[in-house]
């Protein structure tokens, strides 16, 4: 039996979802790098005074950065990879600290804090479940 057929028999549907949803965030966290980072198409924004300097080339290299763990993650969870079960677990918890933490700086209200934080409780709720942990051997 090979890799493939291991990790499709043994993969639940949820975790099959999960990580075709860490492939969308994956492109439009790229999407959003390409918008933050200088070039030709962002030159129309420098021109409208709207240049966001070091701190939108920080932005790009956080999204770009971000793009690439959610990449990772959505094939090592279609893998069925212990690692990838852990980063998952570990990002979505990051999440919901920082909108938080976020919400007590004045940031988002805690209703924006709340409902931001949703998807990431659900995962974390689901990704503990038995099947769950039981599929990725955890």
């Amino acid at each position: 039996m090979t890799q493939e057929q291991r990790s499709v028999q043994g993969r639940p549907i949820g975790v099959s979802l999960i990580s075709t949803l860490a492939l969308v965030w994956s492109v439009m966290a790229f999407f959003e790098a390409l918008t933050l980072f200088p070039s030709s198409a962002s030159a129309t924004i420098v021109d409208q005074g709207l240049d966001t300097g070091p701190l939108g080339q920080t932005l790009a290299f956080a999204a770009l950065a971000l793009g690439v763990v959610y990449f990772l993650v959505a094939f090592g969870l279609w893998d069925m990879h212990r690692w990838a079960y852990w980063l998952t677990l570990g990002i979505s918890v990051l999440h919901v600290a920082g909108s938080v933490v976020a919400a007590m700086l004045g940031g988002p209200t805690w209703a924006m804090a709340a409902a931001a934080s949703v998807v990431p409780v659900i995962l974390v709720v689901y990704m503990l479940t038995p099947g769950v942990r039981r599929a990725f051997r955890v």
